[in-house]
């Protein structure tokens, strides 16, 4: 899944995400990778052009699709400056593993999913591993 994450009126510092995953039988525990790039991804990542940061990989065990599975803090927080949006791409990092991170069907890429006085998070793609096959107007499950 790849989503954005606004800052509103002040600096926001990313710690961790919890997230949608499948769980058994899906192959437990299954690589996970969590990325991030300043400003928002344009639907066809170009690595010369718009390079991801890679903030988190670990073996996690999902909980199932609609539970929540939570990750460990990242080592060192993103922090987003106040006024500024940042793409984050979280991804099972095994493409033919069988294990799925959910997401809903959305409307526009960029809409606002969810706010608060603090951040916005935006609707963007459903993603393959590693950045392939971009699937617009998905909704990322998670926090």
């Amino acid at each position: 899944n790849i989503f954005t994450i606004k800052a509103k009126t002040q600096s926001i510092a990313i710690k961790s995400f919890d997230i949608n995953m499948s769980g058994p039988p899906a192959p437990n525990p299954a690589p996970v990778e969590v990325y991030f790039a300043p400003g928002i991804d344009p639907g066809s990542y170009q690595p010369s052009s718009f390079p991801y940061q890679l903030i988190f990989q670990g073996d996690i065990t999902g909980e199932g699709t609609g539970n929540v599975t939570s990750l460990p803090d990242f080592a060192t927080p993103v922090v987003i400056p106040a006024g500024a949006t940042y793409s984050f791409y979280v991804t099972v990092a095994n493409l033919w593993l069988g294990t799925n991170l959910w997401y809903n069907i959305g409307s526009q890429v960029g809409s606002i999913v969810a706010s608060d006085d603090n951040l916005e998070i935006g609707e963007g793609y459903a993603v393959a591993y590693p950045f392939l096959g971009y699937s617009a107007q998905r909704r990322w499950n998670g926090k």
